[in-house]
């Protein structure tokens, strides 16, 4: 039967065919002589150890025999070496197949992994020998491979991880790692000696092209799956008269003579779209398309000379080449007449001069080279200035210095200038136009052969920028001119107040025309019906903001900014009367109480004094039977914005109370104590008074805080007098009763009265042993009450005191503590609690329901 025995995969292909044939000399034994497998020392036998390799050895260093107690063998390959012999050869076949079928020839590395075969890759018969004889039985003798299996592969594997090889060959069985030799993928092969990596691309390299040391040649220019190409197509053959791979004029793939200068004979050394040509037919030719191939440059042709396009450089004149030039400067090169377009040229075998004046070179491409052509055309007349004046394109004009193109010196570029005399003088004064078409007059004679502006002492004609137009005194901008606003002369001071500046030639106020009808004053740039009192009539004599208003219209308006021009001080407004910053009023009602000048400094409000009841109609309105107040500034003045008593409202709604704010008096805001929470008219007068109705109990038995912030419950009922209240005093006839309520301040500040019975309500909660603590708690007979807990000796004594739940050292307590809860607090759950004591002892704003163990 075979062994059972967990086996470590270890790939180990170079010597796996040794293994299986010392495995076949062994096949009859008794015992399983594979290797050992352990992954710890435990696995092992007594005295032996696990190898980093899986195998277990003894102490002597040499792989425990398969009679030892750990039941291992001496070396075998027969499981794995097996395999990777098989998949090695699997892997080679697929490679042979995919290389047939590409057509390049792969690398020799590919064939020789096409024939690995167990007989291959066997040890030296010496050591074959010794092993079986190791294998044999003689646990004792020391074996040839107690260091461990051979090398190869397992060695190149970890000494090129990333070679990206498929396996590796090793000519001496891997002893040393410079015989290691990668099997490549398909497409990939080591070329490089200095290195042991399948990282050449032999299906795209120009110097590998399908497989290494197969360069390309001038036939072809691309490797496309291992096999050369022209641009995609068949390599062009080995012709010298068409056998280079070429982009042909049109830019499709060719064959031809030359790629470069370098292939064309001495006598055609320019190679142009494939064709070695003489100089003189190769002027501005290129093999990409672009350039004049075959054009030969002569004077009588379009200028005459070649020259450099980018930078003007003169390559040849007429038959000969210039000292500067070379030829590879002709394949840059095309026929013009100079690097500068439009320049004169004083090169006669270039441009010919006439008529005293240079030939200019006129761009004729769009680019710098251009076509011979000549000055002063078209020559200038009476009305019409000369064209092309000193440089191509130049028109001459007035700012240029005159109509008419003078040369400089004879023969020699030309200028633009004017004859002095009638003539000249008129010629100067023509209108020239700007960028935006505008014309003006920038000279008005001709002085020194050039056209001038008399107000500038000889400087020159005016410029067309700022002040582009002659007038007497020099350049002015009749646009924007106060003194010469359109025409020379014309002051803006001649329009009144009807405008205060020049716009476009035109009086104008501020950024619009001027200023005429019913609103014929400009002021601060707009047009106005005043800029004073006095421009305005009676029946509205205020001038506010450059209108005459009503008094009513015109409260607190000012011609400068600032105030509230046309703002009406109306009684629903923002306080209903004008007055002054010091608090003076100055108009009621819309009638004026003080002065004009007043008015204009003047604000809409209700007074200086601020925060009191306005008792004028005209000023605050009555709301609600209630005086409103003067409130504060809302511009941080002294006249103020009005605001209502009652504010905001006194309301009572199921167990929530709100008090009315700003009643009777500023801030004052309504509690019990005042009188309940609502603000009505005190005994009918517009001053409110805080009062409470019949069905506000809830209300009136708020807690009132005490001037240390301790709330007491100062009253518990609403009286007949529409007041909260806690006692009642009954008085003598005529005289009738007094309800009032407890002061939280005082020594008994809380009420404790019964509604049904009045008496002297107000009590002491932390003296009163019939009130102890809370209205109603009476300590048990013979027990005083002590800040406000009873005296105690059980816990039964404290059953009923809110405050306490407890007897501890004679005195009702919360809980575990040495006091009872203060006023305002009950104890619940052992615990004070300011908020409310739901079922379960809990403390809670909102008794939960049902109960939960948290509170919410």
């Amino acid at each position: 039967m075979g062994c059972m025995r967990k086996q470590r995969r270890v790939s180990r292909p170079a010597w796996g065919a040794w293994a299986v044939a010392v495995a076949g000399l062994l096949a009859g034994g008794s015992r399983c002589l594979a290797p050992a497998q352990c992954t710890q020392d435990g696995d092992c036998g007594p005295g032996a150890h696990c190898r980093d390799d899986g195998l277990c050895e003894s102490g002597l260093g040499q792989t425990p025999d398969a009679g030892t107690a750990s039941g291992a063998s001496s070396w075998s390959g027969s499981s794995s070496s097996s395999s990777r012999v098989g998949s090695s050869a699997g892997l080679s076949g697929s490679t042979g197949a995919a290389s047939s079928a590409s057509g390049p020839q792969v690398s020799s590395s590919d064939s020789l992994a096409g024939s690995a075969s167990a007989s291959r890759v066997a040890p030296p018969s010496s050591s074959a020998s010794a092993a079986a004889t190791s294998l044999a039985g003689a646990s004792s003798s020391s074996s040839a491979f107690d260091a461990g299996p051979p090398a190869c592969p397992t060695r190149c594997g970890a000494a090129w991880p990333d070679a990206g090889a498929l396996s590796w060959e090793c000519a001496d069985g891997g002893a040393d790692l410079d015989s290691c030799q990668p099997t490549c993928p398909l497409g990939r092969a080591h070329c490089d000696p200095a290195t042991r990596n399948c990282d050449t691309d032999v299906f795209t390299s120009t110097e590998h092209c399908g497989t290494c040391g197969n360069a390309l040649d001038g036939g072809a220019n691309l490797c496309v799956q291992g096999q050369p190409k022209c641009y995609g197509f068949a390599p062009c053959p080995p012709d010298p008269e068409a056998g280079m791979c070429v982009l042909d004029s049109q830019g499709n793939p060719a064959c031809a003579r030359c790629r470069h200068d370098a292939d064309c004979p001495p006598g055609t050394p320019l190679c142009c779209t494939g064709a070695c040509v003489a100089p003189l037919q190769g002027c501005g030719c290129q093999v990409p398309p672009g350039g004049n191939p075959g054009e030969a440059c002569s004077a009588t042709g379009a200028g005459g000379a070649c020259v450099a396009p980018a930078t003007g450089r003169v390559l040849a004149v007429a038959s000969g080449f210039r000292a500067d030039a070379g030829v590879a400067d002709l394949h840059g090169g095309a026929c013009g007449c100079a690097p500068a377009a439009g320049t004169p040229v004083a090169d006669g075998e270039l441009c010919a001069p006439a008529g005293g004046l240079w030939d200019l070179c006129v761009t004729a491409d769009g680019g710098a080279l251009g076509a011979c052509a000549p000055e002063n055309s078209p020559p200038a007349t009476a009305t019409t200035p000369a064209g092309n004046c000193g440089r191509a394109g130049i028109t001459c004009s007035v700012s240029a210095g005159g109509l008419e193109c003078l040369p400089s010196t004879t023969p020699g570029p030309g200028h633009c200038g004017c004859t002095p005399g009638a003539a000249g003088d008129l010629a100067c004064r023509n209108p020239v136009a700007d960028s935006s078409g505008r014309t003006h007059v920038v000279g008005d004679r001709c002085l020194d052969g050039a056209c001038d502006c008399a107000g500038m002492a000889g400087v020159g004609t005016c410029a067309l920028g700022n002040t582009p137009d002659c007038c007497g005194p020099g350049c002015v901008n009749l646009q924007t001119s106060t003194a010469h606003c359109g025409v020379c002369g014309r002051s803006v001071a001649s329009a009144g107040p009807a405008a205060d500046g020049c716009r476009a030639g035109e009086f104008a106020c501020g950024t619009g025309a001027a200023c005429s009808g019913t609103t014929p004053y400009c002021v601060t740039g707009a047009c106005r019906e005043c800029r004073a009192d006095a421009d305005c009539p009676t029946g509205r004599p205020a001038c506010c903001g450059g209108a005459c208003l009503a008094v009513r219209a015109a409260c607190g308006c000012e011609v400068t900014p600032g105030g509230r021009a046309g703002l009406t001080c109306d009684p629903l407004g923002a306080g209903g009367a004008c007055v002054t910053s010091a608090g003076a009023m100055v108009s009621v009602d819309g009638g004026l109480v003080g002065t004009l000048a007043q008015l204009h400094a003047g604000r809409c409000g209700c007074g200086a004094v601020t925060h009191q009841l306005v008792r004028v109609s005209g000023v605050c309105a009555l709301n609600g039977g209630l005086y409103d107040f003067c409130g504060d500034p809302p511009d941080g003045g002294a006249a103020g914005t009005c605001a209502p008593q009652n504010n905001p409202p006194g309301q009572s709604i199921l167990q929530r109370t709100t008090y009315a704010g700003n009643c009777g008096a500023w801030n004052n805001t309504c509690d019990p104590a005042k009188g309940g929470a609502h603000c009505t008219p005190a005994a009918g007068t517009p001053v409110g008074d805080c009062s409470c109705s019949t069905s506000d109990f809830n209300g009136c038995g708020q807690r009132v805080p005490d001037n240390s912030g301790v709330g007491h419950v100062v009253a518990r009922t609403c009286s007949p007098e529409s007041n909260c209240a806690c006692e009642m005093q009954v008085r003598p006839p005529p005289q009738s009763a007094l309800y009032s309520t407890c002061d939280p301040n005082s020594a008994r500040p809380e009420c404790c009265a019964d509604t049904s019975s009045w008496g002297s309500g107000c009590k002491d909660l932390r003296t009163d042993s019939i009130n102890c603590g809370d209205c109603g708690v009476t300590c048990h007979s013979g027990f005083g009450c002590s800040a406000g807990a009873c005296g105690c000796n059980v816990a039964a004594d404290c059953s009923g005191v809110s405050t306490a739940d407890s007897c501890r050292n004679n005195r009702c307590v919360c809980g575990a503590g040495v006091t009872p809860c203060p006023p305002g607090q009950t104890c619940c759950g052992g615990v004070c609690c300011a908020a409310r004591c739901c079922p379960g002892g809990q403390c809670c704003n909102v008794c939960p329901t049902p109960v939960l163990p948290v509170c919410m």
